[in-house]
């Protein structure tokens, strides 16, 4: 059975599933809130010190949302030394301002400033962090170790999703010289969606690490210092945001976007919901329900398109029948 959209009001079963449907949507919508919830620390607990929390937490709220917060100038200095009219709600426990964001009206105000913006599910990345201090073996740092609570700490700050390896016996032998054969022979059994090696060193005077972030085929590096783990950690992570940003956030202005029709097989409940909260963000229109089948029309460049797909699992089908000989970008197909 198929459903079109511009079609006449459908019955009262499929207003049923409509509305099942937007539920599960709605419940997943759930799952993100959290990007627009801020942690602060709170140097002192006074109006000044206040203000300084509330400026700091919509800074790590833009570069959350956007690769280049930069690119506003001026547009947002007025809310950077006052994000009152963005946030729902604040308040103090022990040393940490916690701000709550509205998401609506922060968005809008973004794109009103033409920024690239990420809103989408983060991938999960396999953290393999590496330390050796002064001179000795880098050591791998393992979930169940003290230690990780910087990392961890970090990873909800930048809201990334990172797991850490088990770094028994047999994860210890690795190093960021070994094959890329061997990696995905060890890691696999995490099921993560990127794989993130971090090699640092602390020389006495601060920690300095040299980081690999990979995602599939496309790869990134660089190289983050910081005075201790925990600065070292929340520096490093952003960076690796930024990149990540960069390959996924939509951008309003790009010289790329098309208008696509994007098919995609495999459909249930609860994978349209998923689904349509990714595309959400590509302001995606659905066009037709056949069967376990979803037609959508989209404007977006259609690499970035196919990142967030990939990043749900999604695998890109070739056109077959009399669609193969038409076969563009400005058509997908896509099934799970």
């Amino acid at each position: 059975m198929s459903i079109f959209f511009n079609s006449p009001p459908v019955t009262h079963p499929m207003r049923l599933l409509l509305a099942l449907l937007l539920c599960l949507a709605s419940s997943l919508a759930q799952s993100m809130d959290d990007l627009y919830q801020v942690n602060e620390p709170l140097a002192a607990d006074n109006d000044s010190e206040q203000r300084i929390a509330l400026s700091a937490a919509f800074d790590t709220l833009l570069l959350r949302l956007t690769p280049n917060p930069r690119l506003a100038g001026e547009a947002l200095s007025a809310l950077r030394q006052n994000p009152q009219p963005l946030i729902v709600r604040y308040g103090k426990q022990e040393q940490t301002l916690s701000v709550e964001f509205d998401p609506t009206s922060t968005l809008r105000t973004l794109r009103e400033q033409g920024l690239p913006l990420w809103t989408g599910q983060r991938p999960l990345l396999l953290v393999w962090w590496m330390e050796s201090r002064y001179g000795e073996n880098a050591a791998l740092l393992g979930d169940a170790q003290p230690d990780s609570a910087a990392l961890l700490q970090a990873a909800q700050h930048r809201f990334l999703k990172i797991l850490l390896p088990l770094a028994d016996l047999s994860e210890q032998w690795l190093s960021p010289e070994t094959e890329p054969d061997a990696w995905l022979q060890a890691t696999e059994r995490y099921h993560s969606d990127g794989l993130l090696i971090v090699n640092a060193a602390d020389n006495g005077r601060q920690l300095e690490a040299r980081w690999q972030l990979q995602l599939d085929e496309w790869q990134a590096s660089g190289t983050s210092i910081g005075i201790d783990r925990e600065s070292l950690a929340d520096m490093l992570l952003l960076e690796a945001s930024q990149q990540l940003a960069a390959r996924f956030a939509i951008n309003p202005s790009s010289t790329d976007e098309q208008t696509i029709t994007l098919q995609v097989a495999g459909a249930n409940l609860e994978r349209y919901a998923a689904l349509s909260r990714t595309l959400a963000a590509f302001s995606a229109r659905l066009l037709q329900v056949d069967g376990d089948k979803l037609l959508w029309q989209i404007h977006s460049d259609p690499n970035t398109l196919r990142a967030h797909l990939k990043l749900m699992h999604l695998q890109e089908l070739p056109a077959s029948g009399e669609a193969a000989a038409e076969a563009t970008d400005n058509r997908l197909y896509f099934s799970w």
